[in-house]
């Protein structure tokens, strides 16, 4: 089983606390139908970038297909470059389709 990542807002005083429920990072849903567990994925890359230019820092995280098949040889397609907007509260949102970045591979 994949593990989602996990963000950790900074509270000062070396203290942590994970945002992971809070924030949009378990909520992707640029996959084809058929991938289980759609807020875990296989991360190789993650970049905290403003790529909107909007003021605010976004995630992009670039997921391995691993050992699973594609989905054109009846395996899942899910090795995607996933982008997560900020919406300015740290919420995000995955607009990969809207970007046109989810094609297996990319």
């Amino acid at each position: 089983m994949n593990e989602h990542n996990q963000p950790f807002l900074n509270r000062g005083n070396n203290t942590f606390v994970d945002v992971s429920a809070t924030s949009g990072i378990e909520n992707l849903t640029s996959f084809s139908e058929g991938v289980p567990d759609r807020g875990a994925t296989i991360a190789q890359a993650i970049a905290i970038i403003d790529y909107n230019l909007d003021g605010d820092l976004d995630i992009i995280h670039a997921d391995d297909q691993a050992a699973i098949p594609i989905g054109e040889l009846g395996g899942v397609d899910r090795g995607l470059l996933h982008v997560l907007q900020n919406n300015s509260t740290g919420n995000l949102t995955d607009v990969t389709a809207s970007v046109n970045l989810n094609i297996p591979g990319s």
